[in-house]
Formats: structure tokens, sequence, C-alpha cells
């Protein structure tokens, strides 16, 4: 019961239901990163882009993505905060085939770390709400369960892939706006 209350409140309180529009998702990604570049740069961690400058635009609200991206941004970094290395963020567009007969077209963005990856055990609740492996006070488990609450609203889907000490690969799938 407790559960349902919660997630009740955090969908009441995680994000308006606005208006979609035509967004650009390499506009959308260049954002969030300037929200951590400063750090990253500071903590010696390297950032590549990997963007399809003729990907097709999608249909949702900016801020909303850019709260996305930026949580799995700001994830891969805490992955990699006292080691360093990097981080790849790469879009595309994934043809129908890729979702089966009959769907359209999806755009992709890979977010990839070569941080300390994610246990097999906690792969399965890592989009729980209050879910962290993060130390008291650094982390309130929200994050990736309101990315993929935002993500689902946007017709889309995220994956991860992890392997404990070798790094991290979040893809995000967003429905392509029908030409």
């Amino acid at each position: 019961r407790i559960s349902g209350i919660v997630k009740g409140l955090l969908q009441f309180s995680q994000y308006p239901n606005e208006v979609a529009v035509d967004v650009r998702i390499n506009d959308i990604i260049v954002n969030a990163l300037s929200l951590i570049e400063h750090e990253t740069r500071a903590e010696g961690i390297k950032i590549i882009r990997d963007f399809d400058p003729d990907i097709p635009v999608v249909m949702g609200n900016a801020e909303n993505l850019i709260q996305v991206f930026f949580n799995l941004l700001s994830n891969a970094r805490d992955s990699l905060r006292s080691r360093g290395g990097e981080i790849r963020v790469s879009t595309r567009t994934k043809p129908h085939s890729h979702r089966g007969p009959g769907s359209d077209n999806y755009v992709e963005i890979s977010i990839e770390d070569n941080g300390c990856g994610i246990s097999e055990e906690n792969l399965e609740k890592i989009f729980e709400p209050f879910f962290t492996t993060k130390e008291t006070g650094n982390g309130t488990g929200l994050g990736l369960s309101i990315s993929y609450g935002i993500v689902k609203d946007h017709g889309g889907t995220i994956d991860v892939k992890s392997v404990l000490n070798k790094g991290s690969i979040f893809t995000v799938s967003l429905p392509a706006k029908k030409e």
C-alpha cells in the first residue's frame, strides 16, 4: 500500500504534462552536457560526442528530456568520479525494422561510461523509486525512476547494459516524428 502511495505522489510531483513540440535531440543533449561539463573537466573525465547530424526530430517536452539526459549523464559522471575515464554520448536513427514491422523510426541516444558498472542484482532495481547505490546524502534514488517515467510518457524506452567494474551503457529510444 505504501508503495502505491509513493508511486502516486511521484507521478503527481514529477513533471507537468505539457503539449509536445518538435524537439531536436542533439540540442537537448548539448544543453544537458553544458550542466555537467565543468565538473567533468575538473575531474579528468573526457566526454566524447558522436552525434548524427541528420537525426529526425521527436515530439516531446524539451525540459523533461533535458532532465532525463542530465540524470543519465550525472550518473555516468558519478560512476567515474574518483577514477577519471570517458563518457561517450551518441545519437542515431534506428529504422522501423529495429522495433518490428509496421513501427516508425526511432531516435536512439546512448550514454556509455567506463566506470564502476552496476551489479546484476542491482540492475533489476535501478528504475524503482528511492533505490540508490550511492552513499547516504549523495542521491535520492529518484533520478532513474523519474527518467524512466518521462521516457515512457514520450512513447520510448530506456535499456541498460552494465558490467561491474567495466562500465554501463544506457540507451534511450524515442519515436521519431512522423513525416
